[in-house]
């Protein structure tokens, strides 16, 4: 996730009116980190399983060049359907002669800060890494000895390294130039949620299951340090801007603040009611955000700890609210709908927010006209993660489809108006609103001129 306020203090209200049985939890679709299950289970509760359920024969599958298609009746729609995802060319290149049909869905995706490079993890513990430039692909990248899915992906700064939590305890560090394994990092007691690489790459920082955040020296790939403070999952870590602080979020509903040499505890945020998903610094490194599940996103103090105000502007199902992140002034309402049911991304820069739709489709709109500017089909299932470049020139989305597409936002169509004049309606807008005074603009959290700049200098 970027390092820049915008992202959290702009929160997204999704539909949450589905059935649990037919779609997994929001952190799953959403960041693919943890599962509601994983949750349950790292504060000690049991998931409730129904009892005397219909037992039913497995269907007889057949096997077409290693390729496991499920029943006999559906091997020519499974086939076609990869044929006609891989002739989209949106879509990345795959390994040819792979077994795709067993690779499973996209459960990280990452996009680096320099070279253009996109990585995304499988559910087969496979990685593959491509260029954003040439579209080629450059790397499968798989441990025998590690099968358990991927958790969490993360660029070295100069993109030559990539750093892999797995769901069975392990960070792998994978070469990027040879394509080779450099290490195997052990150590945490459950899945790694979260891989994160200081500003100078001289540390990597890892989270897990086991409400720990453990420091590696990258030279030597020993530990350096570990926190023992969280009490359940950490679901989010990042360092700050300089470098020198590492912030964590969990899901016991605090974040605290460490020293990024020793891990020693700096000081704690408390005052959520639920599972913090999110945490990020401002550009300056003197305030965070934190969000969380009990509908609040908060502003504290980097410094003192002092909460400087909460932001709870939400009041129906599809709306993104963006506030100003110094008064809590609601600013703006971006109103998505069903275009907004998954994995809600806000652009470095503050200028886009693309989201996952009910129907598949990717839907981008500019926050400073609140205008849908596309709406991308293709994706045959729920997409589960959106990653903008750091130019904010592309973005790439992976859905439970398997694939990964990848768009130059410069070559988008304008989405045609919808039936029912909703998008027409959507795409208009007065003269006022258009016409938005210069003070206002440079108010806004996710447009302000002075924060983009400590961000590109940073």
């Amino acid at each position: 996730m970027s390092e820049d306020i915008p992202k959290s203090a702009m929160d997204a209200e999704i539909d949450e009116d589905v059935d649990e049985a037919e779609t997994s939890s929001r952190v799953d679709k959403g960041k693919g980190r943890a599962t509601e299950e994983d949750v349950l289970e790292a504060q000690g509760e049991d998931l409730h399983v129904p009892q005397n359920e219909e037992e039913t024969d497995p269907p007889l599958e057949h096997t077409l060049d290693n390729l496991n298609l499920g029943p006999a009746g559906e091997n020519n729609q499974i086939t076609a359907e990869f044929k006609a995802l891989d002739a989209d060319p949106a879509v990345l290149p795959f390994p040819l002669n792979s077994a795709d049909g067993r690779r499973g869905g996209v459960t990280a995706l990452e996009y680096s800060r320099r070279e253009d490079r996109v990585a995304a993890g499988f559910e087969d513990s496979s990685i593959l890494v491509w260029d954003a430039n040439t579209r080629r692909l450059l790397h499968e990248l798989r441990d025998i000895e590690h099968t358990d899915y991927v958790c969490a992906l993360a660029f070295s700064p100069d993109a030559t390294t990539l750093a892999v939590g797995y769901r069975d305890a392990v960070v792998i560090v994978w070469d990027l130039t040879t394509g080779e394994r450099i290490t195997t990092l052990t150590g945490h007691d459950g899945f790694v949620n979260c891989v994160v690489y200081s500003p100078d790459g001289r540390t990597l920082a890892s989270a897990a299951v086991d409400a720990t955040v453990k420091l590696w020296d990258t030279e030597t790939y020993t530990e350096r340090a570990s926190t023992t403070d969280h009490d359940a999952l950490v679901l989010g870590v990042l360092f700050s801007p300089d470098g020198s602080r590492i912030l964590s979020g969990a899901a016991d509903g605090v974040a605290r603040l460490w020293n990024a040499t020793d891990a020693a505890a700096l000081r704690e945020f408390q005052g959520h009611d639920g599972v913090i998903y999110e945490v990020a610094f401002s550009p300056d490194g003197r305030r965070l955000v934190t969000s969380s599940d009990d509908g609040t996103a908060r502003v504290w103090s980097a410094e003192s700890g002092d909460e400087f105000m909460r932001i709870s502007e939400h009041s129906g199902e599809g709306i993104v609210k963006v506030a100003n992140s110094y008064s809590a002034e609601l600013l703006d309402t971006i109103e998505g709908g069903s275009e907004f049911a998954s994995s809600p991304t806000l652009s470095s820069n503050g200028q886009y927010v693309a989201a996952g739709g009910e129907d598949y489709s990717l839907s981008i709109w500019n926050t400073e006209t609140n205008r849908r500017i596309a709406r991308l089909p293709g994706h045959r299932d729920i997409i589960t993660r959106i990653c903008f470049s750091p130019d904010n020139e592309r973005v790439v989305s992976a859905a439970d489809d398997g694939r990964v597409r990848l768009w130059q936002l410069s070559d988008l169509p304008t989405p045609p108006p919808s039936d029912d004049g909703e998008e027409a309606e959507e795409e208009g807008g007065t003269a006022e609103e258009e016409d938005k005074s210069k003070e206002e603009e440079e108010e806004e959290v996710v447009v302000e001129e002075d924060e983009q700049k400590e961000d590109r200098d940073v």
